[in-house]
């Protein structure tokens, strides 16, 4: 007469125990690149949409770029640059205030799905010299789009980081020293030599300090590299891609030439 078991010992049901631990170590990052990955896709989906915004905006203004911000402070509406492409994408936050619109950029495809604090606007940031502030001031002339040399290999839009304070801002830092060190521009030969082809050498955590004082260029106002170690931009020809970290080079994505006969400066180093 046969007998049959009808429960698992202890050392069976620890070795089950211990393939499924094992198993769920080897598939669990493997879930998570793959949730990162559409993440990713997402921002850039995004990214293209307030891109076509940007064009249509300004084919609409004599191919005259928008400022990121202008007024508050006693100058009238603060605006920024959300709520002037809003008629072009009707897509975010959007509300009308004593017969002014407004918005801030909290919401809808002004949301990076990866940024670590949802309580923050302003997670996408336009170039700072093409898309001046004038924050505490009225609307000023901009640049127009014929004023940026190769457009295609500037970075307009970077999803940005989260500022250390109550409040954030709808652009991101060009400068130079905040976001690499070693890069020497020759205006004579229009050459540049790189010490460091990471433009995020200088700023790499998210955790910035709340210290109003000294809170310029922190990581709030610079890009992240928080898709799977790669970030998310926008061009000024309208065409979005992700680099990878140490693929930026400020040189030659980020910095803009000096045209003061145009009324605006990009900030570096000149070896006059």
């Amino acid at each position: 007469m046969s007998h049959t078991r009808s429960a698992f010992t202890l050392i069976e049901l620890l070795v089950v125990i211990a393939i499924i631990a094992i198993l769920a170590a080897i598939l669990f990052p493997v879930f998570a690149q793959a949730r990162e990955s559409a993440r990713k896709s997402t921002c850039l989906s995004n990214m293209k949409q307030i891109g076509n915004a940007l064009m249509m905006y300004t084919q609409d203004y004599d191919e005259t770029y928008p400022q990121s911000e202008y007024g508050g402070n006693g100058f009238g509406p603060q605006q920024q640059w959300y709520v002037m492409v809003y008629p072009y994408v009707k897509n975010g936050d959007h509300y009308v205030e004593q017969g002014v619109s407004y918005s801030w950029g909290n919401d809808g495809i002004y949301r990076c799905p990866s940024h670590p604090d949802d309580t923050q606007g302003q997670q996408f940031g336009l170039h700072m010299d093409i898309f001046p502030s004038n924050y505490g001031g009225g609307k000023t002339n901009t640049v127009g789009m014929a004023a940026v040399d190769a457009p295609a290999s500037k970075v307009y839009l970077v999803e940005k980081g989260r500022l250390g304070q109550t409040w954030s801002v709808p652009y991101y830092d060009s400068d130079e020293w905040d976001n690499t060190s070693g890069v020497w521009y020759d205006k004579a030969t229009n050459t540049a030599r790189h010490d460091n082809t990471d433009v995020q050498l200088l700023r790499e955590g998210d955790n910035m300090r709340n210290d109003d004082s000294n809170w310029w260029g922190h990581g709030g106002m610079l890009p992240r590299y928080r898709h799977a170690n790669s970030t998310n931009c926008l061009f000024g020809d309208g065409h979005a891609k992700s680099f990878a970290r140490g693929q930026m080079k400020w040189f030659e994505n980020i910095f803009v030439p000096v045209n003061r006969a145009a009324g605006w400066i990009s900030e570096g180093w000149y070896p006059y």
